[in-house]
């Protein structure tokens, strides 16, 4: 009985269900699968005006009746929301007062119940923007609603690479205006293929709701985790679709777009696996260093070269780890869970990823001793002041969510260098054979920056032709 009630005293105080899974950790696995979270989370926002206005070309008579039906969804599904908040407050004596096994339904309620109104409030808003627009924008809706589907649907992807909308990646290479003519062929192909499978990833998620709530309710893990293993597998379909574009894009351009474009992608789709490192910092530095030696440069040039070998092969396999592994890795937490739960015994768990990382940590760590090993004294005073001894993390984004990179700034979280236009860590490749001689090169200070302001923000095609 003791166990159970600081469950109930904290659902008690409880005004959201997420604060409640917040606490439970096994229902919290289930409760993200199950969309618990979307219940709470509007369809449209604001921000999404921008969208409708320039993929369905809106006319200046209608922008401010779908400016009005936005306010309409977004009051109705704010009274929706705060229904439920005081459903639940209001059962919070049948809470207190039911079994242990009978709380969860009675939380649950509500929200199923309000699941179904959002369904059909998210339905009733698109039929009315539908209502108010012309035959020739009619045409356009089916790419917009594959647009719309991309920019609301990625977002709720788990594994790494599930995420990544390579529309916006193509846009912000900035290539020329007939490379990227060659290339939208490609990008509507893989806009519809993507599409398929995401409509195949909301069916199936959707279609185990009430599967996962009852596993919730009863406590069923086994069920819980059956449902789970669905759910994963139409996940991993989305990303392996990501994957395989990501080389089919950059093997349709030219060497030196497809390089990058592969580079950035790839960065953007596993930022754990290229994360940005401290050695760069360390060759900026010596790039001005005036007292280095032949035999200095040479070895120099030598740890460069060693360097980005190593580390690219250990970054694709952190990469091919993450592939691997990263789809069982919930079932494993869940069960972890309930073994810590039946032993009281808390174990902590690596994986093959968590390996390789370590192993990058030690590339890093090798190169930078051998770098200051190189040097005098008075070298590494002077040349090296200033350099941080080990690269900045970055802090994690308020939303809860993995660091992201803006491709639309100079810089990402806490200072760090974007993944972009060729690696992350500049190396001396843009530079070679900088370290040669007396007469170095100077540096490119533009070289690293990524695609820029202009980058299209929308993934709607290169030009007014593709977006029809």
């Amino acid at each position: 009985m003791n166990t159970v009630r600081p469950l109930r005293s904290l659902l008690v105080t409880v005004i959201a269900l997420p604060m409640f899974l917040a606490a439970t950790p096994v229902r919290a696995q289930f409760g993200g699968a199950a969309g618990i979270a979307d219940a709470f989370r509007a369809d449209f926002l604001a921000r999404d005006m921008q969208l409708f206005v320039e993929q369905l070309r809106l006319e200046d008579w209608q922008r401010p009746i779908i400016e009005m039906l936005f306010e309409d969804y977004r009051t109705t599904f704010e009274g929706g929301v705060e229904r439920v908040r005081e459903q639940i407050q209001n059962n919070q004596s049948r809470i207190v007062a039911a079994r242990p096994e009978e709380v969860m339904g009675i939380i649950l309620a509500p929200i199923t119940e309000w699941d179904v109104e959002r369904r059909a409030l998210k339905a009733q808003f698109l039929g009315n923007v539908k209502a108010q627009l012309s035959g020739e924008q009619l045409k356009r809706w089916p790419r917009f609603e594959r647009t719309l589907r991309r920019d609301k649907e990625l977002t709720k992807g788990e594994l790494d690479g599930e995420s990544i909308d390579l529309y916006t990646t193509v846009r912000q290479m900035r290539m020329p205006y007939e490379i990227e003519e060659t290339v939208d062929p490609l990008l509507i192909e893989y806009e519809i293929e993507l599409d398929r499978a995401l409509i195949t990833r909301a069916a199936k998620i959707e279609s185990l709701q009430d599967a996962l709530k009852q596993a919730m309710t009863e406590m069923d893990y086994e069920s819980g985790l059956r449902a789970q293993d669905q759910i994963m597998a139409v996940r991993t379909r989305v990303r392996a679709i990501q994957d395989a574009w990501i080389d089919r894009i950059a093997e349709s351009l030219p060497p030196e777009y497809g390089v990058p474009f592969r580079d950035r992608a790839l960065a953007e789709g596993y930022p754990r696996a290229f994360r940005p490192t401290v050695i760069p910092d360390y060759f900026e530095r010596l790039m001005d260093c005036p007292d280095l030696s032949n035999d200095q440069l040479a070895e120099l040039e030598s740890i460069d070269s060693n360097y980005e070998i190593d580390m690219a092969d250990l970054e694709m396999r952190i990469v091919e780890a993450i592939r691997r592994n990263q789809p069982d890795e919930a079932r494993r937490r869940v069960e972890r869970l309930i073994e810590q739960k039946r032993t009281g015994k808390r174990e902590r768990s690596t994986g093959p990823a968590d390996e390789l990382l370590a192993k990058k940590k030690d590339l890093i760590e090798e190169t930078r001793n051998r770098i200051s090993g190189l040097l005098t004294p008075e070298q590494n005073a002077e040349c090296l002041k200033g350099v941080r001894r080990s690269p900045q993390q970055g802090r994690p984004p308020a939303d809860g969510g993995r660091p992201s990179w803006n491709p639309n700034q100079g810089e990402g979280p806490a200072g760090e260098k974007p993944p972009g236009t060729g690696k992350v860590k500049p190396g001396f490749d843009a530079r070679r054979g900088s370290f040669k001689g007396a007469n170095r090169a100077p540096v490119d200070s533009n070289r690293s920056k990524p695609g820029g302001d202009s980058a299209k923000k929308m993934g709607g095609g290169s030009s007014p032709k593709v977006n029809d």
